[in-house]
């Protein structure tokens, strides 16, 4: 029997986190628009392409996170201010359709002369873009690294996001018949809202770190720069609120808004 665990909050708040950020029904615009005049077949396999590197790109950020702002001196409060500010404008991006922080004018002219994109702009930056890999070191600073628990939950969030995209844009000639521009642009601002959302509690919870540390001293902000401990996210906090507010009458029990101790599991 080999058992491990999996906390299920962290799992499914990262998932709404990487689906915000990802945005795969506004990524298949963006898609068709890099891949102009090429077969169906030749796109489902720069689809397919696409999202193992980008899997491979997570992986990288979330084993080496923290060895990455050990190296750089880098505190988690820093990380999670950082982050909010790049996950809000992002998210300012999705609201006003524009696509500036994912690529330039000049990127989208080179990816449009060449049969292979799959590595880029596909996988970086459109799909593990800033906001993917900076969400992948900040959770590898909680210390979701250094457990089985947190690569089973954030692991399985990764795969779980990077399927849904892979099926968007293997299917991305039909939705956009489906729904539209109207409907694109309409999804990827409801996805702007909630990102903007998460992006602002993450900043908040960084800023009370950084302020705290203050106060304590400088021996805090020695101890801040080490893997903290895994802790209540602040995409989870978000979400919790969010749902709290929309939905007053769930109990305030459920697993979304308190942090519970992880579900052990058990495969044989």
């Amino acid at each position: 029997m080999v058992a491990f665990q999996m906390d299920f909050p962290l799992f499914f708040s990262t998932i709404a986190t990487l689906f915000a950020i990802m945005d795969p029904i506004g990524t298949v615009g963006i898609f068709i628009a890099i891949t102009p005049g090429e077969t169906e077949t030749h796109r489902r396999n720069q689809a397919f392409l696409g999202c193992i590197w980008a899997l491979l790109f997570m992986a990288l950020f979330f084993a080496a996170g923290s060895q990455i702002l050990h190296f750089f001196g880098i505190t988690v409060d820093a990380v999670q201010v950082g982050g909010g500010l790049i996950l809000l404008k992002i998210a300012f991006d999705q609201l006003s359709t524009s696509r500036q922080t994912r690529h330039t004018a000049q990127e989208d002219a080179a990816s449009r002369m060449q049969n292979d994109v799959s590595v880029f702009p596909l996988a970086m930056p459109l799909i593990a873009g800033p906001g993917a890999l900076t969400l992948m070191i900040a959770e590898a600073a909680r210390g979701r690294a250094s457990s089985i628990e947190g690569w089973f939950s954030i692991g399985g969030a990764v795969l779980v996001s990077l399927t849904i995209m892979w099926i968007a844009l293997d299917r991305s000639v039909l939705i956009q018949r489906l729904l539209g521009a109207n409907g694109l642009g309409a999804i990827t601002r409801l996805m702007g809202f909630l990102l903007a959302c998460i992006a602002a509690q993450m900043t908040i919870v960084g800023i009370r770190g950084v302020v705290a540390n203050d106060h304590k001293g400088p021996d805090a902000h020695e101890s801040s720069s080490s893997v903290r401990q895994p802790d209540a996210s602040p995409e989870a906090e978000t979400l919790g609120l969010l749902f709290t507010d929309l939905c007053p009458e769930l109990p305030s029990s459920w697993p979304l808004f308190e942090r519970k101790p992880a579900t052990a599991l058990a495969w044989s």
